[in-house]
Parts: structure tokens; C-alpha cells; sequence
């Protein structure tokens, strides 16, 4: 069995193991490309995946996603799997308990132009949603959303994908506080948007799946690679395409010989170049985030995100309720010490009086 994938890949994580605090939660999606290297590879695949605390898997397969659980769990480390069609979420029991139900969420559907045909069946599929609870309960619930868009051109459907994604989180928003009644909670979704659209910025992908009418902005989600360490990397490469289609290989044959990089578009080579496809947007706080070559296994990238249950923002009726800010609470007089309040204090009155010029330093 080859090691090499694993072995290379640990320069890329923070630690070798899942975290130990109960409050923090180490966090992946990750196209697996139908398990295509999954034999191959096997032993490097459980132990890269086995740090996650909560790992969204799309392109499952039942027979070699049910082995590999089995694996893990003989190797120590135990996950239940909720599925749904060709979507799964995976997670640790050590640190959340799951909902009664596993929730599927029909996407909106458009059929496939001719020659989508040629590498998509373009049939009507779910996605899913769960709910988890932490296993301390003085933490807030979390909704897990699995999203695989269509494998669609963007130009041959304008803004589908946006529609997709905005329907995905409606539908999920609407079940949640009418059939579960969760009247508190946050929320993540993460996975494969295959909205291949080369022209816009990376950083933009997120506000391109939003732009749609009635989409929840109130929810405050925010893309965890809003940063310039992950912001800027693709997420998907035909160059790295494993499944034996005909129509995938040769696609794989000419992205190695003729795409160009993704910083130097050309409408010729548009959907051979590499994309950032994959994404996870959440309102829980992001401690940090980064995408993981997986070349070896997979035409995907894994995106990892580490978060806090502890702290951040709180999604209830009316909206994403923000923390307030140290000013914001020294002026109420709510926190921080006596000497902070009465620095800002003498700082209002000579401003107020003319006695101190805004153009000087203030600890402000």
C-alpha cells in the first residue's frame, strides 16, 4: 500500500490528530471522486481523514464509504455516517450527538444541454442537511449542509447554481425552525458548487451563490477562505481526474496539455483550467482554513476549517445577532475596567472642548 500521499500531505495540517477540546471542532469536505483511488490508497485516506471531527463527503459510495468506516473504527477512531443519495456527513461521536432524522433536500432542477450529456447524467438529485448536537449542552445546536450542485456550464444556465444554492438553504431554514423547532442555533455548509465561472475572483465565489432574491442573508455566513492564505488557491484540477469516463479522460488529457493557469483565462480553455469549486461558508467562528492538495486520490481539493463552538456570533429569530464590540461596551458601561471607562470619558470631554485634536493619537 503507497504511503507517500499521507506522508506529504502532514505538512500541510495543523496536528496529526483530532483536537481534544470539547470546544473546538476540526472540520473537512471533500469531493472523494467516487472512491476511484480509494483501494489504492486506503491506508493513507483513513488516517488523513480519521483527524476530522466532521468531515462532508460528496460523490459517496455505500459499499466503500461502509468500509471505510469500518476501517476507522478499527484503527480507534469512530464516526457515524448520515446519507443521503450521493452526500454524506460524517462525524464524531466523542463530540456530538445527531438528530432523530437525516434530512434530504431536493435541488432545483434544469435538464442538461446536449453535450452536458456527454459527462453528466444531469438527473434530479438530494442533497441533506443534519442536525448535531454537541455533546455539552450548554453549546448551540449546528446545521450541517451537505451541497453537490449540477455539474453545469454557468453560461449554458445563467445563475442555476445560485438558485440551487439559495433553494438548498431555504428549504433547510424552513424545516428547521417548523419541523425541529430550533429556535437557536448556527449553521455550515460546505461541499461542491461546480459553478466553474474562471473570469470572477476566487474570493468572490460565495457572493456569486448569493446573489439570488431571498437568499438568507440574515444568516451571516461568511467563506472560511476569506483570506489571502486560501482565498487564492484552486479547489479543482482536471489534471487530476482518476474516473475512467471517456469523456473525463480526455479532458484530463488535454487540461495537462493545453490549460493554462487559472490567473491567465482564455475562452478556449475556460473549463479545462483549474477553479475553485469547493467551498464551506459558515457563522460559527473560524479559528483557521486551509485546502489541501489531494492529487493523488481525487481532481478535488479538501478544504479544512477549525472552529469554535464556544464563541462567535448567534443566529436567532430577527437574525445574526453580533457580539458587541469593546467600545461599543465601554461606552455602555457595561465592561472593561474602571481606568479603560474613564480614559474614554477624558477623551469625549476634551474633544468636546477643542482640547485635544482628532489628528493626535487616542487609544481608539
Amino acid at each position: 500500500m503507497k504511503n507517500s500521499f499521507y506522508e506529504n500531505t502532514q505538512q500541510e495540517l495543523q496536528s496529526d490528530h483530532r483536537t481534544q477540546r470539547m470546544d473546538t471542532v476540526r472540520t473537512a469536505s471533500f469531493n472523494i471522486e467516487d472512491f476511484a483511488k480509494y483501494v489504492e490508497f486506503k491506508d493513507s485516506i483513513i488516517k488523513l481523514l480519521s483527524q476530522y471531527d466532521l468531515i462532508m463527503i460528496q460523490e459517496w459510495k455505500e459499499d466503500l464509504g461502509g468500509l471505510m468506516i469500518t476501517e476507522m473504527k478499527s484503527n480507534g477512531h469512530e464516526y457515524i455516517a448520515n446519507v443521503v443519495d450521493r452526500v454524506a456527513i460524517l462525524f464524531n461521536p466523542g463530540k456530538f450527538k445527531r438528530h432523530s432524522e437525516t434530512h434530504a433536500v431536493e435541488l432545483a432542477y434544469e435538464p442538461p444541454t446536449t453535450i452536458e450529456k456527454m459527462y453528466t447524467k444531469g438527473r434530479k438529485k438530494s442533497n441533506m442537511f443534519s442536525v448535531l448536537y454537541p455533546i455539552n449542552e450548554s453549546y448551540l445546536p449546528i446545521v450541517i449542509i451537505v451541497c453537490h450542485l449540477s455539474a453545469y456550464v454557468p453560461d449554458n444556465h445563467p445563475n442555476f447554481h445560485a438558485v440551487q444554492f439559495t433553494k438548498l438553504l431555504n428549504d433547510t431554514l424552513e424545516t428547521v425552525k417548523t419541523d425541529i423547532k430550533l429556535p437557536d442555533f448556527r449553521v455550515i455548509i460546505g461541499g461542491d458548487t461546480n459553478y466553474r465561472k474562471t473570469k470572477i475572483n476566487y474570493k468572490d465565489l460565495l457572493k456569486q451563490l448569493s446573489l439570488t432574491p431571498g437568499f438568507p442573508h440574515s444568516l451571516g455566513l461568511k467563506d472560511v477562505c476569506e483570506h489571502k492564505i486560501c482565498e487564492s488557491q484552486t479547489t479543482q484540477s482536471f489534471k487530476c481526474v482518476h474516473e475512467k469516463g471517456l469523456v473525463k479522460q480526455m479532458v484530463a488529457a488535454y487540461a495537462k496539455k493545453y490549460a493554462r493557469p487559472s490567473s491567465t483565462p482564455n475562452q478556449s480553455n475556460t473549463y479545462a483550467q483549474d477553479a475553485r469549486l469547493d467551498i464551506i461558508a459558515t457563522n460559527l467562528s473560524i479559528k483557521s482554513a486551509q485546502v489541501i492538495p489531494m492529487c493523488q486520490i481525487s481532481d478535488h481539493k479538501l478544504v479544512e476549517f477549525v472552529f469554535s463552538m464556544a464563541v462567535g456570533g448567534r443566529y436567532r429569530r430577527g437574525g445574526f445577532k453580533k457580539r458587541k464590540s469593546r467600545t461599543q461596551s465601554i461606552k455602555r458601561g457595561e465592561k472593561g475596567d474602571g481606568s479603560r471607562k474613564r480614559k474614554y470619558l477624558k477623551r469625549r470631554r476634551l474633544l468636546k472642548g477643542g482640547g485635544w485634536k482628532r489628528s493626535e493619537k487616542t487609544m481608539f
